[in-house]
């Protein structure tokens, strides 16, 4: 360059500074806090949430090796692999340890996890039922029971909350009160079952478990047994058969049963002197007309 009286030149530079090597100490501390910024979850929304594999690095930036120890290695394994627990086996929690080292150098760091048991997608069955399929039951039989495998509720085609869609076929037609109890189904029909084949039957998706799993339908068939004939036997009366000279307004006759009814010849076939309409009560084994 020419300024008129001297003449310069100018001449550009370019320093490299280089950065002292760094001891294994320091190396292994920077990865050790390197790793708690590294998103081991993955694509997991939270330690406390984990349903995918996790990611576990080998190595650190600053070239130091991690080595990582899963307490539980059916669950996480060393890896990072994630094994989630059959659903009702529960969620599991996990102690992973990383080892970061270099030569001599070494760092620990400790993570927990709690691993999600699978969802629920088996849906409720049938396990038990009183009475069994195909099977017989007495005349007086009034209540008809069937166990779940689990806990049920009304399912999504359940519009009536006192039947939930549940059918009692027989030959006569009968009401029926249908009550869910935990995993237990109770039927209850109103009046006296039907002599010979009845059939209940439970539409598909009448019920279901809390995961919303819809049952299955699902009918069984049983024999009502006919009502044994019997003669019901009086055991005794007040005043006595045959009694003479009887001062009483009332008249009380004592049977061999518990569960008679007044019956259509009850009032017709009642013989006495006393005339009126007769007023009758039933009380446990006594007739009181």
């Amino acid at each position: 360059m020419d300024t008129g009286t001297e003449a310069y030149t100018t001449k550009a530079f370019v320093l490299t500074v280089k950065l002292l090597d760094i001891t294994d100490m320091e190396a292994v501390y920077f990865d050790y806090e390197w790793l708690f910024r590294y998103s081991i979850l993955w694509q997991n929304l939270s330690q406390n949430a984990v349903m995918q594999d996790l990611s576990f690095p080998a190595t650190g930036p600053n070239s130091s090796g991690i080595n990582w120890v899963s307490d539980t290695p059916s669950v996480i394994a060393n890896d990072g692999t994630v094994n989630r627990p059959e659903h009702g086996k529960g969620h599991k929690t996990v102690k992973i340890t990383a080892a970061i080292s270099k030569d001599d150098a070494q760092y620990t760091a400790v993570f927990y996890y709690v691993v999600l048991e699978q969802p629920d997608t088996v849906a409720p069955n049938v396990l038990e039922t009183s009475p069994e399929n195909n099977g017989s039951v007495p005349w007086d039989t009034d209540v008809i029971t069937m166990t779940f495998s689990e806990t049920i509720v009304a399912g999504p085609t359940s519009t009536d909350m006192q039947t939930f869609g549940v059918e009692l076929e027989e030959t006569e037609p009968n009401r029926i009160n249908v009550q869910i109890k935990g995993d237990m189904l109770v039927i209850t029909p109103y009046t006296e079952l039907s002599t010979g084949v009845n059939r209940l039957i439970i539409p598909d998706s009448a019920f279901a478990d809390a995961a919303d799993n819809p049952s299955v339908a699902y009918e069984i068939s049983f024999t009502v047994e006919a009502r044994p004939a019997r003669t019901i036997v009086i055991i005794s009366t007040t005043p006595q058969d045959l009694a003479l000279d009887v001062h009483t307004d009332k008249i009380k006759i004592c049977f061999d049963s518990t569960d008679i009814q007044f019956g259509e010849e009850f009032n017709r076939r009642c013989s006495g002197k006393k005339t009126g309409r007769l007023r009758q009560q039933l009380r446990g084994q006594t007739r009181i007309p």
